[in-house]
């Protein structure tokens, strides 16, 4: 799915870029969501708690409280890499906007034509991973960024996404392990665990959509290690997606 969070102070606004947005993903047939926030404060509050990864940030310059550049310097100054553009009335930031590494600067009113090919781009170059597996005689297919764990039980394994959804069928763990990426770790022996979900570690992996995951016992400190690198690797050294 692909994750878009737009920022911007008034709702007439939300309402004419969310209807663009509407009309490109549904016309690529690419599954979609937009989260809105009203200021910058709220959206650097949704970053800071961390439960959702975005695959592009719509971010409006001139608004109440912090206005969108400082909003955007913020962003990178905690580290997030997410791709971001401005939408604004004027061009006077365009210069600040290769500062904080904005992918594109829109002007209002804006033309669909030029958030269509911004969209595009991003959707092409960021093409997702997915799994496929087979089901009574059909194939289905998970994109990596929804799958928040799989777990095994007997000759059964059971795909969770982070839209609350399940999907159970005839596999061996071991053998779809191979299929993954550096994302997903395999915390116990019946479990596999997207680190990009992970909320905070205590016995288990406690996950952003509220379920917890076990950890190996005796494997538990080696386990947190490697998803505090990965955490430290995505957020500091780069994004794997």
């Amino acid at each position: 799915m692909f994750r878009i969070a737009l920022c911007d102070d008034i709702k007439n606004e939300h309402d004419n870029i969310s209807a663009v947005i509407d009309e490109f993903f549904e016309n690529a047939n690419i599954r979609y969501a937009v989260d809105h926030f009203y200021s910058g404060e709220t959206l650097i509050s949704q970053f800071q708690d961390d439960d959702v990864i975005y695959d592009l940030i719509l971010l409006d310059i001139f608004m109440t409280g912090i206005n969108g550049y400082e909003t955007a310097t913020k962003l990178r100054s905690m580290g997030s890499k997410t791709p971001l553009a401005f939408l604004t009335t004027s061009r006077d930031f365009a210069i600040e906007s290769y500062d904080v590494e904005a992918i594109g600067y829109l002007l209002k009113p804006l033309q669909k034509e030029k958030l269509f090919l911004l969209l595009e781009k991003l959707t092409r170059t960021q093409a997702p991973k997915c799994l496929s597996l087979k089901k009574r005689g059909h194939t289905l297919h998970f994109d990596f960024r929804d799958i928040t764990f799989l777990e095994s039980h007997g000759h059964t394994i059971t795909v969770h996404l982070s839209d609350g959804q399940e999907e159970s069928m005839y596999y061996k763990l071991d053998e779809i392990e191979k299929s993954l990426d550096a994302r997903f770790l395999r915390c116990h022996k019946s479990y596999i665990v997207n680190m990009d979900y992970i909320k905070y570690a205590e016995s288990d992996f406690i996950l952003s959509t509220g379920e917890s995951v076990p950890i190996r016992a005796h494997s538990r400190k080696e386990l947190v290690n490697k998803y505090t690198n990965y955490f430290i690797e995505k957020h500091i050294g780069g994004d794997i997606r």
